[in-house]
């Protein structure tokens, strides 16, 4: 009896684990930092990136995901602008943002 009641309290707590197709990444969140000298707010997170395509009747679907950042200037009513990672290090980020 007490074995089966420690597998269901080890069921209940081990539902909420998800898998990832993405490694996690130092810079993945929301930091306060300065872009071009300016105080700015930088976002980056994983997001779903399933496509589907047709061939007439056909179609198939394809589930993935993608890294995206965004930026956008600590002033009021600032736009947020699409950055684009080129590459990171331990202790560096390659960024490239166009539109500004």
């Amino acid at each position: 009896m007490s074995k089966l009641l420690f597998i269901l309290f080890f069921s209940i707590f081990c539902v909420p684990a998800n898998a990832s197709t993405v490694v996690s990444q130092w810079y993945f969140g929301r930091w306060s930092c300065l872009i071009d000298g300016r105080p700015s707010t930088m976002v980056w997170e994983v997001k779903n990136d399933s496509q589907q395509t047709c061939d007439g009747e056909v179609c198939s679907q394809t589930s993935g995901v993608k890294v995206v950042g965004w930026f956008r200037e600590q002033q009021q009513n600032s736009p947020w602008v699409r950055l684009y990672s080129r590459g990171s290090t331990n202790t560096g980020l390659r960024m490239l943002y166009t539109g500004v």
